[in-house]
């Protein structure tokens, strides 16, 4: 499902004609909605939004007419996510960096799901055979990201071992 941000982006997408990202991040701003840039492109990937054309020179970002965005249900992001849970063997918070270790070999599946995901305040992410390193904007927000990371990979174990 989308988060609140991504579910105001597709309300405001469907409802005016948004033509760039900076227009897109004013209209958040005015909902009281702060992000950068990079989120906003995330996003816009994340929704699968598209841009169409509205004039001769002019396009605005659209959902596509065949298909709804597709977030969490997406085949690919669920075997990204699938091989996180399983792969990832801990995370760690430094400042405004989330270090995640991996068994070796999964650190670029590790980094491309949380890459994908759409977490405040995501920067960036390197991943190497067994390492992700993310950058965060704040050190407040990468704590926040990697408690809900460990979260999950907490609910993760309790669910293997309760079968």
């Amino acid at each position: 499902m989308p988060n609140a941000r991504q579910q105001l982006i597709l309300e405001l997408v469907q409802s005016q004609n948004i033509e760039t990202q900076e227009q897109l991040i004013d209209l958040l701003r005015q909902r009281g909605i702060e992000t950068s840039q990079t989120t906003i492109s995330r996003d816009i990937r994340k929704l699968r939004l598209i841009k169409e054309r509205i004039s001769e020179d002019r396009f605005r970002y659209a959902m596509p007419a065949d298909q709804g965005p597709v977030i969490d249900n997406d085949a690919h992001s669920q075997r990204l996510w699938r091989i996180f849970r399983q792969g990832v063997l801990s995370i760690a918070c430094v400042q405004n960096f989330v270090v995640i270790k991996a068994m070796p070999g999964l650190g670029p599946a590790a980094g491309a799901a949380v890459d994908d995901y759409g977490f405040d305040g995501f920067v960036g992410s390197m991943a190497g055979n067994d390492t992700v390193m993310m950058l965060i904007e704040t050190p407040q927000q990468a704590a926040a990201i990697a408690a809900q990371l460990q979260d999950l990979l907490e609910r993760t174990a309790q669910g293997r071992a309760g079968r």
